[in-house]
């Protein structure tokens, strides 16, 4: 996929980026704003290290959780599924891509870096990580609810002067039966040991309310990484359950950075075997949004 020529594409790609940069530094200044950065610090300092690297470790898991996945939604013109270790590149340049690059482009370089490999087309690839998408979407949406009808949630809370409780009893009964997606339960499992970690008092069906709320918000517009809105969606989410703000927030730096690096580093390690550029997938995101 060769780079946009026309001017205009460049600016529509600077100009998404400028938009994402100024709204996570306003959710950065506003979650700092929040907390007082000496206790996020010793919150961070005195948290468990033990329960932290066990965090790290769930949160890598669900990576080849998802290219095994992908292998069953993915297959070739005879309906075979693709070698593991191709997907496991592609989904790992994949989402360092989404570290890294702005504009979500790990999807777009997910995508690009199956077709480089395998005998599929980029749009087929892409097209099957859409379904991803959707599929997830309705999982966290499930989570969400059996969370909010859980009786630990916070009684108060409210949408339209009805109890988000009361509201979520009938949607966790419909999506109840997606509660053995290992994927999603492997990634609120991290969020839960992490809460561990950090001593907070608040049930583990917070994890599920957490990780939908993450989920959903990091679709805002953002630097690489989702730096800000991942901070802001945990301090929100948290708050709900009565955790301090330093407290919360301490928990949201130290979980983004720590589960950030391992699979930034993995994914620069396939890059590197495969012999491709972090700008050539930069180019190809850009190409695709021409």
């Amino acid at each position: 996929m060769s780079s946009p020529s026309n001017p205009s594409k460049k600016n529509r790609w600077r100009g998404a980026w400028l938009i994402g940069l100024a709204i996570s530094a306003a959710l950065l200044v506003w979650v700092l704003y929040k907390s007082d950065p000496r206790q996020v610090w010793n919150y961070a300092h005195h948290a468990n290290g033990w329960l932290l690297l066990l965090t790290v470790v769930v949160a890598t898991v669900t990576f080849p959780v998802r290219a095994l996945r992908w292998r069953l939604i993915l297959r070739d013109a005879d309906g075979r599924p693709f070698p593991l270790l191709a997907l496991w590149h592609a989904t790992t340049i994949g989402f360092m891509a989404n570290n890294l690059l702005p504009a979500r482009a790990g999807e777009v370089a997910r995508a690009y870096v199956a077709a480089r490999q395998l005998p599929v087309r980029f749009t087929t690839a892409l097209g099957t990580i859409a379904v991803e998408r959707v599929f997830d979407a309705l999982v966290m949406l499930g989570l969400m609810a059996v969370a909010i009808a859980a009786p630990s949630f916070p009684a108060h809370a409210l949408v339209g002067g009805r109890s988000l409780s009361g509201v979520a009893a009938a949607t966790a009964v419909l999506f109840g039966l997606l509660l053995g997606m290992v994927l999603w339960i492997k990634n609120a499992a991290a969020f839960a040991i992490c809460f561990r970690a950090f001593g907070l008092d608040v049930p583990l069906e917070a994890a599920l309310l957490l990780q939908g709320i993450i989920g959903f918000g990091v679709a805002i517009p953002s630097t690489p990484g989702y730096g800000g809105v991942f901070e802001a969606a945990t301090l929100v989410t948290l708050r709900l359950y009565g955790v301090d703000s330093s407290l919360a927030v301490a928990y949201a730096l130290t979980y983004h950075l720590t589960t950030f690096i391992p699979i930034t580093l993995l994914g620069l390690w396939s890059l590197s075997r495969l012999h491709l550029r972090l700008g050539e997938l930069s180019t190809a995101a850009r190409g695709s949004r021409a």
